[in-house]
């Protein structure tokens, strides 16, 4: 073999170790420089879809942990500043709503508490304010000229003599009992129930201390 052909040899042989070595070299290069690139817009791209699809995610773990926090630190505040709106609102309405229900409530209640109460009560007040009304009335009133016009005027005046008195002591035992407003609207009712009840308790009464003192003046006469 000559001289030519070993060099040709040899330089196919070193194109061959050179094009390896240069192609290895390259494809490094270009590994590198692909990898920059492609992490480069694979980043761009990831990072609006994982927004995306983190933010829901975000949202609701943030919402959990936040709606404990923020109602516990919230609770007293908008308490506070819902306590006073809303008792602005609801005073009016709650009112309306419950006058109806409470008053009836309350008429079936006091109808039954006071019905015995009072009468206990009252029996002995009355008996004791009559005798000293008409003791001092009567004395010079009654005589031989007492008939049935004297008769009804005495009962109208003592009824209405006697409806405030007892409207006064009934306001001062039902304060005690009822708020102002349901006073106001109970005395009108009670005050009618009272008089036609108590109308027949003292003509009753009267009549009888009438006709007692009546007999005993003709008597003396």
């Amino acid at each position: 073999m000559d001289d030519d052909q070993l060099v040709d040899q040899l330089v196919d042989q070193l194109d061959d170790q050179l094009d390896d070595q240069l192609v290895d070299q390259l494809v490094d290069q270009l590994d590198d420089q692909l990898v920059d690139q492609l992490v480069d817009q694979l980043d761009d791209q990831l990072d609006d879809q994982l927004v995306d699809q983190l933010d829901d995610q975000l949202v609701d773990q943030l919402v959990d942990q936040l709606d404990d926090q923020l109602f516990d630190q919230l609770d007293d505040q908008l308490f506070d500043q819902l306590d006073d709106q809303l008792v602005d609102q609801l005073d009016d309405q709650l009112v309306d709503q419950l006058d109806d229900q409470l008053v009836d409530q309350l008429v079936d209640q006091l109808d039954d508490q006071l019905d015995d109460q009072l009468v206990d009560q009252l029996d002995d007040q009355l008996v004791d304010q009559l005798d000293d009304q008409l003791d001092d009335q009567l004395d010079d009133q009654l005589d031989d000229q007492l008939d049935d016009q004297l008769v009804d005027q005495l009962d109208d005046q003592l009824v209405d003599q006697l409806d405030d008195q007892l409207v006064d002591q009934l306001v001062d035992q039902l304060d005690d009992q009822l708020d102002d407003q349901l006073v106001d609207q109970l005395d009108d009712q009670l005050v009618g129930q009272l008089d036609d009840q108590l109308d027949d308790q003292l003509v009753d009464q009267l009549d009888d201390q009438l006709s007692i003192r009546w007999s005993t003046s003709w008597t003396k006469s």
